[in-house]
């Protein structure tokens, strides 16, 4: 059954609070405290989170220091093992291409030692040759000095074999500043006067060994009386000036001293076919026809001609010489040398064949355009143009010297025809565009 609750007992201010209960309510304190209290608290914090903050970035930035020096530390280190390493690289290829250099030098040294040893003239120049060449090729890949060192020593020794020297004194004759295209082919002196052929013009410059700009009397157009000067194609020394002929088979003479041109009527002129070139032997005049395979022989009395005869002996059959590639003719004292286009010269002691070899020469004349003798010197000259140089033989051919302008003196051109005075020791040379006197070149 149920007790029934005791009645409460009336409540007492004096009587204390149960235990679990409230304390008793504060008074509240007034609210401008309460606002700086909470913002002091606030600033406070704020400024812990800030010296937090710091503390932390100075620990970062410390770590990102240390990093980047260790980067650029490594960096350096890579830059400076890289560069030793392209420097052993280097020096490794130098060293490569040292050897190599000095491979080629000795393999050259031993091309020139085994040259020096062949006594056969030509075969030691080819191998000789083969040496410079060499030696040109492999300019950029030996050194400088090597290279000018051997290119100097095999040159020399070239010179050697084939007794080069060089005409000296070179010195321009005559003003053709004003000639346009002149083309000189032949040149002849008589004293101190010079004749020049002017294959281009067909026609010949007059002047003297002083220089001084030519006279023309003898160029297509020229009248002579009644009769015209055709196209000049061939010329030689007369007894009392120049022959010249035309390309209409006329003779012409030039009187050094009147400096007057005439007709020379020559008896059977009209027979000449295909006359290639004039020369005066004594009181002969030959005149060589290349389509006929003859040469014509006139005898002269003062300004008129006999009959012509034949100036070749018969030859047995086959055995004729071959006249139709000449290309120029000379004569000294005794014998006529007729200069065919192949570079050989055919020799003919009073219309009989001689020898004449060519022997000892270690380059062949090739595409030659004059030749030279006369009674007063001892040797035969050829121009060979293609070789820049004149080669000088004995009369029976032994080949003696060769002589080429001055490295200096090359603008000159090439050699086309000289004229030649052993006594004087000089030489009257043509080149392409201009005449020049030189001494001649020592032995």
């Amino acid at each position: 059954e149920s007790q029934p609750r005791p009645p409460s007992e009336p409540a007492s201010s004096a009587t204390k609070p149960r235990t679990g209960s409230l304390p008793p309510a504060q008074p509240l304190p007034p609210l401008r405290s309460l606002d700086r209290d909470l913002t002091r608290s606030r600033v406070q914090v704020s400024s812990h989170r800030n010296r937090s903050l710091l503390a932390n970035s100075e620990v970062w930035l410390g770590a990102l220091r240390s990093r980047v020096a260790m980067g650029v530390l490594t960096l350096v280190l890579l830059v400076g093992v890289g560069f030793g390493i392209a420097r052993e690289v280097h020096n490794i290829r130098v060293d490569q291409q040292r050897q190599a250099a000095q491979k080629i030098v000795d393999s050259i040294k031993q091309q020139v030692a085994s040259a020096d040893q062949v006594s056969d003239a030509p075969a030691k120049v080819g191998q000789l040759r083969q040496a410079l060449q060499k030696t040109q090729n492999s300019q950029q890949s030996i050194p400088a000095g090597d290279y000018t060192t051997l290119s100097t020593s095999i040159q020399g020794k070239i010179d050697q074999v084939e007794q080069l020297a060089h005409f000296g004194s070179v010195q321009t004759l005559g003003d053709f500043s004003a000639e346009k295209q002149i083309a000189i082919s032949r040149v002849l002196v008589d004293g101190d006067i010079v004749y020049a052929l002017d294959q281009n013009a067909h026609r010949i410059g007059v002047l003297t060994l002083s220089g001084g700009k030519p006279a023309f009397p003898l160029a297509p157009g020229v009248k002579a009386g009644t009769d015209v000067v055709g196209n000049v194609t061939a010329m030689t020394l007369a007894p009392t000036g120049l022959f010249a002929m035309d390309d209409r088979h006329v003779l012409w003479l030039y009187d050094k001293t009147k400096k007057d041109v005439n007709r020379v009527k020559v008896n059977g002129s009209e027979n000449w076919q295909e006359p290639r070139g004039l020369v005066t032997q004594g009181d002969k005049l030959l005149v060589v026809d290349a389509k006929q395979n003859r040469i014509f022989q006139y005898t002269m009395s003062g300004t008129s001609f006999g009959p012509a005869t034949d100036y070749l002996a018969p030859a047995p059959a086959g055995q004729a010489p071959d006249l139709a590639h000449s290309s120029d003719v000379t004569a000294d004292a005794t014998s006529v040398f007729v200069l065919l286009v192949d570079g050989s010269v055919l020799k003919f002691n009073k219309g009989e064949r001689a020898s004449f070899a060519e022997s000892g020469l270690a380059e062949n004349i090739v595409s030659p355009s004059g030749i030279f003798a006369n009674g007063r010197d001892a040797a035969v000259y050829v121009a060979d143009p293609s070789n820049r140089r004149v080669v000088k033989f004995a009369k029976d051919g032994r080949f003696l010297q060769q002589l080429k302008l001055p490295n200096d003196q090359d603008k000159l051109g090439t050699i086309q025809a000289l004229y030649v005075d052993e006594a004087q020791n000089r030489a009257v040379l043509a080149t392409e565009a201009s005449l020049s006197i030189a001494s001649l070149g020592a032995p």
